[in-house]
């Protein structure tokens, strides 16, 4: 019987990155889309952090789901959801955002591709290519745990995670070096990893599984971490900052790279998530804030609540962007970095906030977070004395994961 006394607590520090990796998208897609910061090194420099928004939110997936009890039946439920509010809101956002988007027209015949999947060029639609990437990964996530709760599966997904960073990572870091060597050096030298990156099975999109993997590895990597620092949390601690900084420090070398041959004529990397870079400040940063325990009780709620409405947020954010940039071009007021970055964290604040009140409606609520109950866990709710009790379980999500 599930009841309120037997509520799995919430992991504060999954929370707290969850609210900082949506804070991060919604400010890399502001910076994209408005051109109201500088292009200069020293806001890139503070804005390259904003590259492992995304691959935060498929470690959080991974680390709860991979260490969750697996229900098949309840995983299909998963699925169907997820894949069913995406379409609602692919639906939704065309009109709004190509409307938003100085009238862009719908050509309609492009409607079928786009709800599959393919980018729609005409409006900032793109930022949907996350949720296929995470239905994609819920699809075969079965055998994913079915190896993960072995010892000898998880080795094998080890391996698995080490072969698609060698595809992946390596192969596009390779090829950036050897480019900039012959850019600096004023000399025509052949990318030795470009046919490495055409035997990469999973597709230009297997950074999110390689972050999925990492998630479940994150406890794994912290005992090793423990192990090597002979259980001082501090040194462990010092070693994940200089890691992230290292991290850091190679994004803003590959921008500046990237900058001067013309590859990146903005904020952010090409092709950033397939960077040691951003795995390096992903990866310390996780395990540094995932062991946070407790905070000050105000700030515990207001992280729990930004925490639980990420979903809302992801949907609402570039309506919202739109939005704002209308008002400001037509006001033609300046927008110095201060007042910028005042503006994101509105944008972040109102999209909590609708997730907080919409999601308790209850078909409206679906679509901000709230998750119908599958046949099988009505069946179990039946049975629970209590009728008023609520179950709350961890779950995948973005929009609610943050108990284990």
């Amino acid at each position: 019987m599930t009841t309120k006394q037997h509520q799995r607590p919430r992991i504060i520090g999954l929370d707290i990155i969850k609210s900082l990796a949506i804070f991060l998208v919604v400010l890399i897609h502001y910076c994209y889309y408005t051109n109201f910061i500088a292009f200069t090194p020293a806001n890139e420099f503070g804005i390259l952090i904003a590259a492992i928004g995304v691959p935060l939110f498929f470690m959080v997936n991974g680390y709860l789901l991979l260490h969750a009890r697996f229900d098949f039946g309840k995983h299909k439920h998963r699925i169907v959801q997820t894949l069913v509010v995406l379409l609602v809101w692919e639906i939704v956002s065309l009109p709004i955002i190509s409307w938003l988007n100085n009238r862009t027209p719908i050509s309609w015949k492009n409607v079928p591709g786009y709800l599959l999947g393919t980018p729609w060029t005409d409006s900032p639609l793109g930022y949907f290519w996350f949720m296929n990437a995470l239905i994609a990964i819920y699809l075969v996530f079965p055998m994913l745990k079915q190896a993960y709760d072995s010892q000898k599966g998880r080795h094998y997904l080890g391996w698995l995670t080490v072969i698609l960073i060698i595809l992946t990572l390596v192969a596009n870091d390779g090829n950036n070096l050897v480019d900039a060597i012959g850019f600096y050096t004023h000399t025509t030298i052949a990318e030795p990893f470009g046919y490495l990156v055409d035997f990469n099975i999973f597709g230009k999109y297997s950074f999110a599984l390689i972050y999925f993997l990492l998630g479940g590895f994150v406890e794994d990597i912290s005992a090793f971490l423990t192990k090597i620092t002979g259980k001082r949390h501090w040194l462990a601690n010092l070693a994940l900052v200089v890691v992230f900084i290292l991290g850091w420090l190679m994004a803003l070398c590959l921008w500046l790279y990237q900058r001067a041959n013309k590859i990146s004529l903005g904020f952010g990397l090409t092709n950033g998530y397939m960077t040691f870079s951003t795995l390096f400040m992903a990866v310390s940063l996780f395990i540094l804030l995932v062991e946070i325990k407790t905070l000050p009780k105000p700030m515990t709620k207001l992280i729990t609540i930004a925490g639980a409405n990420t979903l809302s947020t992801y949907y609402l954010h570039m309506m919202l962007i739109l939005i704002i940039l209308k008002i400001i071009r037509k006001s033609g007021i300046a927008t110095p970095m201060i007042l910028n970055l005042l503006i994101v964290i509105v944008i972040f604040a109102i999209g909590t906030l609708a997730g907080y009140a919409l999601r308790r409606i209850p078909i409206i609520g679906i679509l901000f977070g709230r998750r119908l109950p599958s046949k099988r866990q009505k069946t179990k709710n039946q049975r629970i004395s209590k009728p008023t009790d609520r179950q709350r379980k961890p779950s995948g999500f973005i929009s609610d994961a943050g108990r284990k």
